[in-house]
């Protein structure tokens, strides 16, 4: 009872969920020819439509190309976008690269948690998504990482990156066929 008293136990706890949440931010390595076509992670193949994680909720859509054009008034808010996947991790299937309809620069899509992935032969899918947006600086490794993966990552004179991402909490891909 002391400890809870003078605060301690609590400052541990504090510490302890902090240190959790921590550790579950960091992504797990992308292993280099683990097979990502799994029981839970099966490849596109034909179908129409395929979902992943969170149901999405009925909403407003954000253009990506609006989201890019200034992710900082966005970032840490719940938001909707859409539009190709152009890429996607050929390891497990756990990033994408989204780029609007009509062309353009696209964002790094990432899973919340890594709590689930998408197809490795989603590429030319339509994607909706939803999630947030994470502005941040990659270090030289980490760029060359994604690189490595088939990602486009720019980077400046000493190879890091400044990065705008989307953290998906859910997914819809649809084949651009069926749209």
């Amino acid at each position: 009872m002391r400890l809870l008293r003078g605060g301690k136990l609590v400052a541990i706890a504090s510490l302890c969920a902090f240190s959790l949440g921590v550790a579950a931010a960091v992504p797990p390595p992308c292993l280099a020819g683990e097979d990502g076509a799994t029981a839970d992670n099966p490849d596109m193949g034909e179908a129409a439509a395929i979902h992943r994680g969170a149901p999405l909720k009925p909403g407003d859509e954000v253009a990506l190309s609006a989201l890019l054009g200034d992710p900082q008034s966005f970032q840490g808010r719940a938001v909707r976008t859409s539009g190709i996947v152009s890429q996607v991790c050929q390891n497990r299937g756990c990033w994408m690269e989204l780029t609007p309809r009509d062309g353009g620069r696209g964002i790094r899509v990432t899973f919340k948690d890594y709590a689930f992935f998408v197809p490795r032969d989603a590429k030319s899918a339509a994607a909706t998504c939803e999630g947030e947006v994470v502005v941040e600086t990659l270090s030289a490794a980490d760029a060359e990482h994604l690189k490595s993966e088939g990602a486009t990552v720019a980077t400046d004179e000493n190879g890091a990156a400044r990065e705008v991402r989307f953290v998906a909490t859910g997914v819809e891909l649809t084949r651009a066929k069926n749209l």
